[in-house]
């Protein structure tokens, strides 16, 4: 009930406990405890991002898309946390027409990108050669371990006569 009806120390003091038990039923409730109160937001990105609720995706996707806002990068390192459908905002903000949107995914997909991002990854590289090279670097490298990870599985499944993948 805390954060449902709390004022900001209630819910302060709740919070820590929905993660402690990734109690995922108030997810709706933080998010909204965070529109109703900015000092909430990191505490609410930190806690959507240790409970892995792909649900916080569309509310997270939003901070992350958002150019300039003050919560960005955290909200694009939650997703990355999150991964799984979670990771569709951060490919969406890779072709933003705002480069510092674009670079703040790059750096969370750096990280955490899988074998379903690598088109997206390796269109994003194309079409912005000129974004911050160390976020380009940084993707080129997960790209090369993402690939050579995809060939030994091919490698491996050749061996067993399964079909390649």
């Amino acid at each position: 009930d805390a954060i449902w009806f709390g004022d900001r120390n209630a819910r302060l003091a709740a919070i820590p406990e929905i993660m402690r038990f990734k109690y995922t039923r108030p997810l709706l409730a933080l998010m909204d405890a965070a529109e109703e109160d900015e000092a909430l937001v990191p505490v609410v990105i930190s806690t959507l991002a240790v409970l892995q609720d792909p649900r916080a995706r569309f509310w997270l996707g939003d901070l992350a898309s958002e150019p300039g806002n003050p919560h960005q990068q955290a909200a694009a390192a939650a997703l990355a946390r999150i991964g799984k459908s979670a990771m569709v905002p951060l490919r969406d903000c890779l072709t933003s027409e705002d480069r510092s949107t674009r670079e703040i995914a790059g750096r969370a997909l750096a990280g955490s990108a899988g074998s379903a991002e690598l088109t997206f990854v390796y269109d994003y590289l194309e079409q912005y050669p000129d974004d911050d090279p160390a976020v380009l670097e940084g993707l080129r490298q997960r790209c090369g371990l993402l690939e050579r990870a995809l060939q030994v599985v091919d490698e491996k499944l050749s061996e067993t006569g399964e079909p390649e993948i």
